[in-house]
């Protein structure tokens, strides 16, 4: 539902709750080229390649950066040649130069080192940080606590030399989790994101033929 949502957003369907209605005290977004909406004060260099994504305050973005289909909160920092697709950047996120993040989601104060790649699927939640040189596998869900919420000592042998956290493990399994907490059950959309995908059709597409059908129909 997060990414139909998204999608609905980006392809503007949620009008009039698009963001550069502002419709929420404090945003200023506007809408520009290339399917882009904008808040003040973002910071991009000529040769970067921002489409269809919409964009926080005061994020910036490198030489050569390319942005597609994503969303990029506020205060974020995208280095040079950096490509991300089909992604969610959260607030003050920080991306190094010559790193590819593909069809996933970087949560609030996570850094991800230059030259690393974040494949399909992958979550890099709150605080996480990622070395250079890193190449993560397919759908690999990184934490800085368990479900319980204790903190976990750093994998540097996944994260490299100044890492922090490792891979998210869910204590209870099965029915013994869906016992103990009810909201285990939706544990295999949130921490399994391989079929994310914003550049799918949304849900408020499906059955539609309105470009190719009758006024009537």
């Amino acid at each position: 539902m997060y990414d139909a949502i998204s999608s609905d957003i980006l392809s503007r369907w949620t009008f009039p709750m698009v963001p550069d209605c502002n419709l929420f005290p404090g945003q200023s977004y506007l809408r520009k080229l290339n399917g882009v909406s904008a808040e003040n004060d973002v910071v991009a260099s000529n040769s970067a390649k921002l489409r269809k994504c919409i964009v926080g305050k005061h994020s910036s973005f490198g030489d050569n950066a390319s942005v597609t289909n994503s969303f990029i909160g506020r205060r974020c920092k995208i280095g040079k040649n950096v490509t991300i697709r089909n992604s969610f950047i959260w607030d003050e996120a920080v991306i190094g130069d010559n790193t590819t993040i593909d069809q996933s989601i970087v949560a609030n104060s996570a850094f991800v080192g230059s030259n690393c790649n974040i494949p399909i699927g992958s979550l890099v939640s709150f605080g996480v940080r990622i070395s250079d040189d890193i190449k993560l596998n397919k759908g690999t869900a990184l934490s800085l606590v368990t479900r319980e919420g204790i903190h976990v000592a750093p994998d540097t042998a996944l994260l490299g030399p100044t890492g922090k956290g490792a891979i998210y493990l869910d204590s209870l399994d099965g029915d013994e989790a869906m016992l103990e907490d009810p909201a285990s059950l939706q544990k295999s959309l949130i921490y399994s994101l391989t079929h994310l995908s914003l550049s799918a059709e949304s849900v408020s597409t499906f059955n539609s033929h309105a470009d190719s059908d009758s006024d009537d129909d």
